[in-house]
């Protein structure tokens, strides 16, 4: 029987990688050496995330302005600089909850008004999906309320105390204990 033969005309276009791209691996070597030095494969999930919190405190600054585009290059871009603003803090918080597969749900800010900023941080669950609390790194000028697994009630309050500052589409997301 004879072969046939077909042609098909493509086009490919090649685009170039944003300037500061990392690829995969290098993002997921740089988190399991961060993973190691602060000896979180050997902590229970809750211990881990309060040892995310203050090693960000302690060793992030906030400013600047951190690309929004993919979570993952954000998060190394964070990591490698060692500043960013309220996005960098929660991609690279993110990141490292997601290599300890520790369940975490993304939270985004509700506008209060059109000239509002942004915000984003995270529901990190320490009991394996169960429950959710709140998980905010970012650092807030004269602060005095921790944000590491907080819940809706404590999380609430500050907000309402403080421009509506975690302000939230509650139906998106489980309530906390």
């Amino acid at each position: 029987m004879p072969h046939q033969i077909a042609t098909k005309e493509i086009t490919v276009t090649v685009l170039e990688l944003p300037q500061g791209w990392m690829p995969p691996q290098t993002i997921d070597d740089a988190m399991g050496v961060l993973i190691e030095d602060l000896g979180l494969e050997s902590m229970n999930p809750e211990e881990q995330g309060r040892t995310i919190y203050d090693w960000a405190h302690a060793n992030l600054k906030y400013g600047g302005h951190t690309d929004r585009e993919n979570v993952r290059q954000a998060a190394y871009q964070m990591l490698t600089t060692r500043q960013g603003d309220c996005y960098g803090y929660y991609a690279l918080t993110k990141v490292l909850f997601d290599a300890l597969q520790i369940p975490n749900l993304d939270v985004e800010k509700v506008r209060n008004f059109p000239e509002d900023s942004d915000h984003f941080w995270s529901l990190v669950s320490v009991d394996g999906g169960e429950s959710y609390y709140h998980f905010d790194a970012t650092p807030r000028v004269g602060q005095t309320v921790s944000f590491c697994l907080i819940t809706d009630e404590e999380l609430d309050a500050y907000s309402a105390a403080n421009k509506n500052s975690h302000n939230r589409d509650t139906s998106l997301y489980p309530e906390t204990p």
